[in-house]
């Protein structure tokens, strides 16, 4: 009777699915991988998945190629470098927030991550593509806010992605146009995320995921990615949907202006050519082309997507007016203190008045009317709470914009201050939602509460069942009505879950002409 007992007890365990999914080795662009266990030994983690060549040497400043293959199994449990970009300032807030630990540099960045709980390739999950954001010169796919194994948990197979940044990721230059073979250069870094949406569509399968199913979504720079790469004629059919997180249709620069900024560069940098500069050492580069943030918001990038005739070749704006963006499936929104971390704290009430005085012209007097400045303290306020309104409205135009597309837009407004260190000065400040939305309230340290982990499960899950279906609604969450369908914009994720009308809209319209177009 025991020998019949231990027999059945083998054969029932032999039986089972495996814990860490996807043990064996799997076949991607380049060779084999093997994955490792996540904390929860059900999801499989591949961590440092090569998707493009080194851009090194010869290769800095051109579009991303092919990956270079290896010989035998590669151990994927490991991430990549990040890429170039300066450190946070010790102590600042989002040092302190997310960048805890230094991360390994490098050029050679071109690396992404996947996790899974798919037991086969037979599977056909749903997959979400994150786009970190971080002002097109920091952040990385593998902060540990970004940790996909809880959103993987729930059904999706989660990819996040390292992509060029800055002066390596956005120069512009005449030499590059004219080398490139389709007369462009300058998006370099969008170019490295669309070929991250080619190595998923060839290679997500073997991960159980579907390529024909693919959610992009990102905050902040990662935002602005997710819409450049719906208006980019380049990156069409390579995903289904799209999320935007504290982004809306910004204004790009053009070609020529990118040029010029990439001529000044050359000159600064003491070099005669674009074949000299590629020998001039990276952290040389970086240190003259992104300046180390000084406190007051004057020594920013002056690299950016541009509209360069390839990768992008209308506005923003132009094509989601048109109705010609890649996917109509939209998931947007914005946080409900998005400047308190962004507007620096040093500049006076006569510096803000001044610039947005160069800025709005003979607007100026009714803007100061929403936004007064008439102190120092004053002025801080106003200003964050211009953002605020900039971003909402950001995401109240692209669901204008779908209406009349006859689409389905769904629209959050997240106002849950985050517990603990600052939060009466900051409050729900921009990027506060992420760590929500990937449910991974611990990798950041506050006394979070039973409000906060009852948040987090249920925005990771209207976000996977977004990318499931194109619906964020489910099972026991409280329903999410399109825009345009009630009174209501949207839903708002704060001490409790609730239609929500966002911002008082009067103010945007002092924005419209400069920042929107048209939104009501």
């Amino acid at each position: 009777m025991r020998k019949i007992s231990l027999v059945v007890l083998l054969f029932t365990i032999t039986c089972l699915p495996a814990l860490g999914a996807l043990k064996a080795p799997v076949k991607v662009s380049g060779g084999l991988i093997q994955g490792a266990p996540a904390a929860d030994p059900s999801i499989t983690a591949f961590r440092g998945i090569p998707y493009a060549a080194p851009p090194l040497g010869d290769q800095r400043w051109k579009a991303p190629q092919p990956v270079v293959g290896w010989k035998g199994v590669r151990i994927a449990d490991k991430f990549g470098n990040v890429c170039m970009q300066n450190p946070t300032i010790p102590g600042s807030f989002y040092q302190i927030e997310f960048y805890a630990k230094p991360e390994p540099m490098s050029e050679d960045c071109l690396y992404l991550n996947v996790w899974t709980a798919a037991v086969s390739s037979a599977e056909t999950r749903p997959v979400m593509v994150w786009i970190h954001g971080g002002g097109y010169v920091e952040g990385s796919g593998s902060l540990p806010s970004f940790n996909g194994e809880a959103l993987a948990r729930k059904g999706v197979v989660i990819v996040t992605i390292n992509y060029r940044l800055g002066v390596f990721g956005f120069l512009a230059h005449p030499e590059l146009t004219k080398e490139s073979g389709h007369n462009a250069s300058g998006n370099y870094g969008m170019l490295d995320q669309l070929a991250v949406l080619k190595w998923v569509r060839a290679n997500i399968k073997q991960f159980g995921g579907a390529p024909d199913n693919v959610t992009v979504f990102g905050q902040s720079a990662g935002a602005g990615s997710v819409v450049n790469l719906c208006a980019s004629p380049l990156a069409k059919g390579y995903f289904a949907r799209a999320i935007v997180q504290s982004g809306g249709l910004a204004n790009s620069g053009t070609l020529e202006e990118a040029e010029n900024i990439g001529v000044d560069f050359v000159k600064q940098v003491g070099v005669a050519s674009i074949e000299e500069l590629r020998k001039v050492p990276a952290h040389t580069l970086q240190k003259i082309g992104v300046p180390p943030p000084n406190g007051t918001g004057d020594n920013m990038s002056k690299f950016w997507p541009i509209l360069d005739g390839y990768f992008l070749t209308k506005g923003q704006r132009d094509v989601f007016a048109a109705g010609e963006e890649n996917t109509h499936s939209i998931m947007t929104g914005s946080t409900a203190n998005e400047g308190t971390t962004v507007i620096p704290a040093s500049q006076t009430a006569a510096e803000r008045r001044e610039k947005i005085e160069k800025l709005m012209g003979t607007r100026s007097a009714e803007y100061f009317k929403f936004y007064p400045m008439n102190s120092d303290e004053e002025a801080w306020e106003s200003s964050a709470v211009a953002v605020r309104d900039l971003m909402a409205g950001g995401a109240l135009q692209i669901g204008q914009f779908q209406s009349r597309q006859q689409e389905k837009t769904y629209i959050y407004y997240f106002d849950r201050r985050p517990p603990g260190r600052e939060n009466d000065k900051y409050g729900a400040y921009h990027s506060s939602e992420l760590v929500y939305v990937f449910n991974e309230l611990d990798s950041v340290k506050r006394p979070w509460t039973e409000i906060d982990r009852k948040l987090a499960d249920a925005m990771s899950s209207y976000w996977v069942n977004f990318a499931r279906t194109g619906n964020p609604n489910g099972k026991g969450l409280p329903e999410w009505p399109a825009f345009g369908t009630t009174t209501d914009r949207g839903i708002d994720f704060g001490d409790s879950i609730k239609l929500g009308t966002m911002p008082p809209t009067d103010r945007l319209k002092v924005l419209e002409k400069e920042n929107f177009g048209y939104i009501f």
